[in-house]
């Protein structure tokens, strides 16, 4: 499984609450979800973020408590409604990673990858395999063809990422289509 986008940078390292308010979660309207995704830590990413955008940042913090756990898949669904394909860390706990594959949200641990990659490079994440490559100039120090190497996902999480990237798919030629009216 191929996926391609443009990398949005954080700064820092977040939590599930800080992807997304729970009273905001609480409402379930995916608009919301999108403009309000992380807007506590950059205001403006939502705006600059597009369908197949890849968030890169230094962690994502989560509790083990149950309550977060559930609060996480909020999360998961607010950084999809913002067009978020994939997210490259340098840390993540596994059962987050896990939660978030197994909604069609890609998780990538490389730590390398996140000091090296500046806003806006070309990458392209074969999730089979876990490498991240570059495939457009970013900045002086990263040549097109950089690769890095992360775990891969596992087949069924492929299975679940390649489903929801065809719902994605199905739902933009729907309205471009449009089907609905």
């Amino acid at each position: 499984m191929i996926l391609t986008g443009y990398v949005r940078r954080l700064a820092v390292a977040i939590t599930p609450e800080q992807i997304i308010a729970p009273d905001v979660a609480a409402l379930g309207d995916p608009a919301v979800l999108a403009m309000q995704c992380c807007a506590t830590v950059d205001a403006h990413l939502a705006e600059r973020t597009h369908e197949g955008d890849i968030l890169v940042l230094p962690a994502i913090t989560a509790s083990l408590h149950p309550a977060a756990q559930s609060h996480s898949e909020h999360a998961v669904f607010a950084l999809q409604a913002m067009g978020c394909a994939a997210i490259i860390c340098g840390d993540v706990p596994a059962w987050w990673a896990t939660q978030a594959a197994e909604l069609g949200l890609p998780v990538l641990v490389q730590a390398d990858a996140v000091a090296a990659l500046h806003e806006g490079a070309a990458v392209r994440l074969d999730l089979e395999r876990g490498t991240i490559g570059l495939f457009a100039e970013a900045g002086p120090t990263l040549a097109t063809g950089t690769v890095w190497q992360a775990p891969a996902l596992t087949p069924a999480q492929c299975a679940t990422v390649r489903r929801y990237q065809l719902l994605v798919r199905m739902r933009r030629v729907a309205d471009e289509e449009d089907y609905a009216g």
